[in-house]
């Protein structure tokens, strides 16, 4: 049985490594191979182990499209297939490993749902207040509807992370500060916030802002950090979402134990763990 964790952002005292596990396109969305679901659960349980076996903390389980709805709506053959592949990675990894689960875009909702029925720990929002243009439309966050289905259905133990700096959220219309926006968040109710940036003075800047008008407010890194300047930048924040430079030379290559490993012992090594 998993062992539910009180803060899945702070795990066991220490900076929170969260690895991306990447969904080809599932079922219920344009571009999904008929016949492919089968390889992409299997493939799925085997990136999460390669992170639980290379100490990493957890995992977010993350859909990958080329096209995305812009409302907070989700086919329900999506959801139905997402819940299989992450009950699938819950059942498959130790019991503190922490699972986290985000229907791109901004289908939050869903993503609360599947989360609940499969013992997960949080949900990554896009846009959980305000709102951001894609190319694909506007996203616009609805806390209050979030917060209220959250609790219908009992789900209060499933943290909020939301972005409110990455490269998928960039606040529209005005210009309030990243601190203002992470007020916003955690009044509105997000347990932790995502940030990030290519330009590591301004993650350290960023994050700086954010510590100081939340300081009790965890802070996860979203993208840009790799083997070279993890410890760098994690030490600014809580944590961090790992993606890219834990899989082989392609996007979308598998995640490599000893990569995760060879991360950990970057980040940690040094004293920033």
């Amino acid at each position: 049985m998993k062992t539910k964790q009180t803060n899945p952002f702070c795990v066991r005292g220490q900076k929170s490594i969260i690895g991306m596990v990447h969904l080809p396109p599932l079922p219920g969305t344009p571009f999904f191979v008929e016949g492919s679901f089968t390889a992409m659960k299997e493939a799925a349980v085997r990136d999460a182990l390669a992170l639980d076996h290379g100490g990493a903390d957890g995992c977010l389980v993350q859909t990958v499209d080329r096209v995305y709805p812009t409302d907070n709506g989700c086919d329900p053959a999506r959801v139905s297939a997402l819940t299989m592949i992450a009950s699938a990675v819950v059942e498959a990894t130790r019991a503190d490993f922490v699972v986290g689960v985000q229907i791109m875009s901004n289908a939050i909702d869903a993503s609360i749902a599947v989360a609940k029925i499969v013992g997960a720990d949080f949900v990554r929002a896009t846009a959980f207040i305000g709102a951001t243009a894609t190319q694909w439309g506007l996203l616009q966050g609805d806390p209050q509807r979030t917060i209220a289905y959250r609790k219908s259905i009992a789900a209060e133990d499933i943290a909020i992370v939301a972005d409110i700096r990455t490269q998928h959220f960039s606040w529209t219309g005005g210009t309030p500060t990243v601190a203002r926006i992470a007020r916003w968040a955690k009044e509105a109710g997000a347990d932790a916030v995502c940030l990030g940036d290519p330009d590591e003075a301004v993650v350290a800047a960023l994050a700086g802002e954010v510590r100081i008008a939340c300081p009790n407010l965890p802070i996860m890194l979203s993208g840009h950090t790799d083997h070279a300047n993890a410890a760098r930048l994690l030490a600014h924040a809580d944590g961090a979402l790992v993606g890219t430079c834990l899989q082989g030379q392609e996007w979308a290559g598998a995640i490599e134990e000893e990569r995760v490993r060879a991360y950990l012992t970057t980040a940690r090594g040094n004293g920033h763990g």
